[in-house]
């Protein structure tokens, strides 16, 4: 993985290739039919091909950059009612959620995973549906 020093956000094409990417995870996920909240399966997410290429896209696409703050994402909250809570961010903070997420998820790697959780919730799901739409 690289660190992104890119201050510029995604374009649509690189969002939508952004969405895709989170389709595939999504879509590797339920084919392991993990259960939720086992730290076993956190560990066995990061060794899935989709979960690093969308880690790659993150910095790749501009959605994690070195301009951005993580602050201010309550990811409970927002795994508990993501339609509530994502429905109708700007892009600009759409951008700053995917941010904060894998800056979390590097503090949070052997005792869980952020990224997994947002799967299961259908966060990162309602994330690709606003990408897909665009701006």
């Amino acid at each position: 993985m690289k660190s992104s020093t890119t201050n510029s956000p995604p374009n649509n094409e690189q969002a939508r290739e952004f969405a895709a990417g989170i389709k595939r995870l999504e879509q590797a996920i339920e084919r392991e039919r993990w259960s939720s909240g086992c730290i076993e399966n956190a560990t066995k997410v990061y060794e899935l091909p989709e979960y690093n290429e969308l880690l790659e896209q993150a910095y790749d696409r501009g959605f994690v950059g070195s301009d951005q703050s993580a602050d201010g994402f309550d990811f409970e909250a927002i795994n508990a009612r993501p339609e509530k809570q994502l429905d109708g961010l700007p892009m600009a903070e759409i951008r700053r959620f995917v941010h904060a997420l894998y800056r979390c998820e590097r503090h949070n790697h052997g005792w869980s995973s952020l990224v997994l959780l947002a799967v299961q919730s259908g966060a990162l799901g309602m994330i690709a549906l606003r990408l897909t739409k665009g701006r």
